[in-house]
């Protein structure tokens, strides 16, 4: 007899097929890029599509319920193109169990980011028949290897992010760190304040810290789960700079051996002048202003990624403001919108 979550499944197959087979690895390698080119296409083709209406209306073409009808389609697509592979159920109790790895990062009270390996990763992203029969084990063990965003409603952090505000820069490092064949004398995990790291082999590292294994039945495989006992805090006084302008070189330099982030910041260009620096571990974006004792103080790119500003031993209030230009002509841009179709309608 075939359940209703079987039959759920022979539905929702379609949507998964290039997905379905276990182990494609080389297409989950570049499945990010087709994806964000399939909802760009989308995308496009929907506001075509909406612009068209508005026009054919405007031009007297579109009868209004004609009009409305073609609205409530295009708005049914897009959420049914959008989710129609998402919304599958669970029961409110099962929802809730919280998995041994993920409780055990629950008890740390620390403001902290964790890793996973990208062999767990890629694994976790691919689709299976058996996820679909029995969705609360699945949710189970993906929290439990801390995998695809599952953290989030916890507030814990990790040092991945959705692609769609990615930078160029933190792809780079991040690939820079799964081609990694070992962990010795790289301080870049201390920098990006990962405390915990969670691998699908064992990591042979006298800072690393071996909490729990586990063997999880559906994809993942064996998992370790690490403490990083040198994980540096997010915000670290630094005494002096290094300047390397060269991106390949300056990241070089970063995972190298002879790169000590509690002694040096690694600046992208010369600073105005000698100081001692406030090393930020997030991201360089444009947009965000410092203020050191109300005085604003230039940014600088470090350590490749991250931001540093310069700093003295009388600095006792130090803010980070972000103000990016983009949102006050957004800003202006709809306000003007606004009263364009306020005027025009007020004409008719």
């Amino acid at each position: 007899m075939v359940t209703n979550r079987e039959l759920s499944w022979q539905l929702l197959r379609p949507f998964f097929i290039t997905e379905i087979v276990q182990g494609l690895e080389p297409y989950v390698f570049s499945m990010v890029f087709p994806r964000n080119l399939a909802n760009l296409g989308i995308f496009t083709l929907l506001l075509l599509a909406v612009w068209a209406l508005i026009w054919g209306r405007v031009l007297g073409k579109i009868r209004p319920t004609l009009f409305a009808a073609g609205l409530v389609i295009l708005v049914a697509f897009d959420l049914y193109s959008a989710n129609a592979g998402a919304n599958l159920t669970i029961a409110a109790e099962k929802y809730g169990v919280i998995p041994p790895n993920l409780q055990l990062l629950l008890e740390d009270k620390e403001k902290f980011r964790y890793f996973v390996s990208p062999v767990i990763y890629r694994r976790s992203h691919l689709e299976l028949r058996t996820e679909f029969l029995d969705y609360a084990k699945t949710i189970f063990y993906m929290r439990n290897s801390l995998t695809a965003n599952q953290g989030m409603i916890y507030r814990l952090s990790d040092v991945d992010g959705y692609e769609s505000i990615s930078t160029r820069l933190h792809n780079t490092f991040m690939q820079k760190i799964w081609s990694l064949n070992s962990l010795q004398g790289v301080r870049v995990f201390d920098i990006l304040n990962v405390k915990y790291l969670l691998s699908n082999a064992p990591l042979p590292n006298r800072n690393l810290r071996l909490l729990r294994t586990d063997s999880e039945p559906y994809k993942i495989g064996q998992t370790y789960l690490y403490e990083n006992k040198s994980c540096l805090q997010r915000y670290l006084f630094v005494p002096k700079a290094k300047v390397i302008a060269n991106e390949s070189v300056a990241l070089d330099y970063v995972f190298s051996p002879r790169f000590n982030p509690k002694e040096e910041v690694i600046l992208d260009r010369q600073p105005d002048k000698k100081s001692a620096w406030l090393f930020c571990s997030e991201v360089y974006y444009p947009g965000w202003r410092a203020f050191v004792n109300g005085r604003e103080v230039p940014i600088y790119r470090a350590n490749y990624l991250f931001r540093a500003v310069p700093v003295n031993d009388k600095a006792v209030d130090i803010r980070f403001i972000y103000d990016p230009i983009s949102f006050k002509l957004g800003a202006i841009v709809t306000l003007l919108t606004i009263v364009g179709l306020a005027i025009a309608v007020k004409r008719r």
